[in-house]
């Protein structure tokens, strides 16, 4: 008995507690861009595609998405979000700072 009622004191407080910011460990961003570029996509469009991917979307949303196979990450709600991540930078006059999202 006394065994269930820390667990629920313990999941007490879990439930209060914020979690913590997430974030995506360095080389997933390095991973994307070196990807995007070596697609002969200029840094600027890359970085800016990666701001919105970094604002937007869970790293461990993004981490399934890559662990997909390719034709179901082609058919997925992420992949198409991207895509628009993608045309918004392009339509981004050059040399303009990418809108915060």
């Amino acid at each position: 008995m006394r065994a269930i009622a820390f667990l629920a004191a313990v999941l007490s407080l879990a439930a209060c507690t914020p979690p913590a910011p997430a974030s995506y460990p360095p080389q997933v961003e390095a991973n994307f861009m070196r990807g995007c570029q070596n697609r002969g996509a200029p840094e600027s469009y890359c970085s800016c595609v990666w701001e919105k991917v970094e604002a937007q979307i869970s790293p461990r949303d993004f981490e399934s998405l890559e662990r997909m196979p390719a034709a179901q990450r082609e058919a997925h709600p992420l992949t198409r979000r991207i895509a628009g991540f993608a045309m918004e930078c392009q339509s981004a006059p050059a040399g303009a700072a990418a809108p915060k999202p």
